[in-house]
């Protein structure tokens, strides 16, 4: 059991002298929680290492940039850190983050969301499909295969084509 550090690559000397001297604080690696973070433009060390490094809980596992040759700190080291003293936090950011990006709002839904009325899907189910890309399973493909989950109350998500940048839904400094 050893402390939390950034791998031996990021690592640099000013932050572990820090650590040594009382100015920056380190974490056993047992206490730390690894969490998933989506690689999202809002959830990325860029945007969220300011508030972090301002945070009065946060800030002292943290190494400042003049202790780390001017680079941001490893995404790991960063969310490993975040994740263990401010958990509820980052799971607000990384949920509000996932609505942003998978749930259509009110305003587009007609653009978002296909509505199959029963006579449609009926119809659909009847011919079958056949793809290019899949052309061994077209004898063994049942008619419809892949459509039979569409039914009229099932949302049907299209991937977005333009890249919408989205604000970070809360600060680490705001309550």
């Amino acid at each position: 059991m050893g402390i939390f550090l950034p791998s031996q690559h990021g690592t640099k000397i000013n932050f572990i002298r820090a650590i040594l001297q009382n100015k920056k604080q380190a974490l056993k690696q047992a206490v730390i929680s690894h969490v998933v973070v989506p690689k999202y433009e809002e959830l990325s060390v860029k945007n969220l290492y300011e508030d972090a490094l301002n945070d009065p809980e946060v800030g002292p596992f943290l190494p400042d940039l003049a202790m780390n040759s001017n680079r941001l700190p490893e995404r790991d080291f960063f969310f490993g850190i975040l994740g263990t003293i401010k958990p509820d936090y980052l799971k607000q950011i990384i949920n509000d983050a996932h609505k942003n990006r998978y749930e259509a709002g009110s305003k587009e839904e007609e653009k978002d969301y296909i509505m199959i009325k029963d006579k449609w899907l009926e119809e659909l189910t009847k011919h079958p499909f056949l793809s290019s890309k899949m052309a061994c399973l077209i004898h063994i493909e049942r008619p419809g295969r892949a459509i039979f989950l569409l039914k009229e109350r099932t949302k049907f998500v299209r991937a977005k084509r333009d890249v919408k940048k989205y604000d970070l839904s809360k600060r680490l400094y705001e309550d």
